[in-house]
């Protein structure tokens, strides 16, 4: 019976000290086969936690334009956190770079690592945990995040990990991990995970449960779904946490200002091939496979409709539009669904801010629309903005209503013919997408 686990393992523990590696160069490898991301990886994920928790050590060790972290240096480092690292507390172990499966387990490769003697000269990653088990009696805990790949000997066996640590990996065993322009996808997906927890709770610490059961489920316009397989190992899943800054950085996404479409039906088959047009939309929008349960998942999430024929809310199909700062604007998959879905009553267009914003900001909106009208409702002290749209067969009428009673701000979006006819959104096509881009960089005003 192993007797070195002092004590019973506790139900929360925080990371507070790490120790990050990023190597881009290899002293015995080809330029081509260079990495472009770890180092600056290493860097962004170690400044992220530095800002968390500045009290504590956050040391990175990384390429430069004339060296690579060599063994010795990486051990010394691995050796200096598990010094860091006080009981009861968990210590974070990063490594993004070449890696490979040998004989011996995954072996991570430094920058004086030989391929011909890659168990020699590479960074073993059991010598690793074997230093890290020896901390189990100081009641001493670790994560470790590797952002590289896992390919070589496919009938090697897995590396054990002790009870003390628990291993991210950024792909299953004997596959390959991938980078982007932006970054390793594993360490760019972990921040754009943790950074959606930040805007969602005020909480000081993130949870490495949500962290992982989200992983999968993000949808990024820089990641194709299949770009990640990460893996998670180890029995601290549960318990580990992660610490959050104060100061909130906003996510190149904002989770809580959200825009959906609102479609309502008369019959069943109406219906039902509106839903196919979405979901279809959806998978092509994000190219996804919807043979994937992570799609299957990503698209009920962005859909609500009723579960039977009972509903009190009749037939309707509400989606939620994608919303990303990149290259890929959310006003195109807007387009891209009022043309190309059709209901037999006229949709809305409905935008949420998660706080009450003034008025003046959605009064400067009338001077980019031809015609635009600002006025203040007679009724529930909302405000209204009109304008008119020219299409192929006629002239139409677009109307946004702003609400900004209680806590948050809401805008409702319809279109109309000039005798006040509600009709389909499309008729306001292109202009309603440039509205609704304006509407969205409506983000802090007060």
């Amino acid at each position: 019976m192993n007797k070195t686990l002092a004590r019973p393992i506790p139900s929360r523990i925080r990371c507070e000290s790490g120790l990050f590696i990023g190597v881009d160069r290899f002293a015995s490898m080809p330029r081509e086969q260079r990495l472009c991301a770890p180092a600056e990886d290493a860097s962004q994920l170690a400044g992220y936690f530095r800002q968390a928790h500045p009290g504590d050590t956050w040391r990175v060790l990384k390429s430069t334009q004339r060296s690579a972290p060599n063994l010795v240096t990486a051990l010394k480092g691995l050796q200096q956190l598990a010094a860091d690292v006080s009981p009861g507390k968990a210590g974070v172990f990063y490594y993004a770079g070449h890696a490979e499966v040998g004989d011996h387990g995954l072996v991570l490769k430094t920058g004086d690592s030989h391929p011909l003697f890659p168990n020699d000269t590479g960074l073993r990653l059991s010598r690793v945990l074997r230093l890290f088990k020896d901390e189990i009696a100081r009641n001493k805990y670790f994560l470790l995040i590797l952002d590289c790949c896992r390919s070589g000997v496919r009938e090697a066996a897995v590396d054990d990990i002790p009870p003390n640590c628990c291993v991210l990996y950024a792909c299953q065993h004997g596959d390959v991990a991938v980078e982007n322009a932006v970054g390793g996808v594993l360490t760019r997906s972990l921040m754009d995970t943790i950074n959606n927890y930040t805007l969602r709770k005020s909480s000081r610490d993130c949870p490495l449960e949500f962290v992982v059961s989200n992983l999968h489920r993000q949808i990024f316009s820089w990641r194709p779904l299949d770009a990640l397989s990460y893996e998670i190992c180890g029995n601290l899943v549960d318990r580990l946490v992660l610490p959050l800054p104060e100061e909130r950085v906003p996510a190149s996404w904002d989770v809580d200002l959200n825009v959906v479409v609102k479609y309502r039906f008369a019959s069943r088959n109406a219906f039902e091939w509106a839903l196919y047009s979405v979901v279809y939309l959806l998978a092509e929008w994000h190219s996804l496979p919807l043979s994937s349960r992570a799609a299957k998942e990503y698209i009920h999430e962005q859909l609500r409709y009723p579960s039977d024929d009972q509903s009190d809310e009749g037939l309707f199909l509400d989606v939620k539009v994608p919303i990303f700062s990149g290259h890929r604007k959310p006003s195109s998959f807007l387009g891209n669904i009022l043309e190309n879905v059709n209901a037999e009553e006229p949709e809305s267009v409905a935008i949420r801010w998660p706080k009450s914003l003034s008025p003046a900001p959605f009064q400067m909106l009338k001077h980019t629309l031809p015609n635009g009208e600002w006025s203040q409702s007679d009724t529930g002290g909302g405000f209204s903005l009109r304008w008119r749209s020219n299409h192929a067969v006629g002239e139409f009428r677009g109307i946004a209503w702003v609400d900004t009673a209680g806590q948050s701000t809401q805008v409702r979006l319809a279109c109309e013919t000039l005798d006040a006819h509600p009709i389909g959104l499309k008729y306001l096509l292109p202009g309603l997408t440039d509205l609704v881009d304006l509407m969205l960089a409506i983000r802090s005003s007060k």
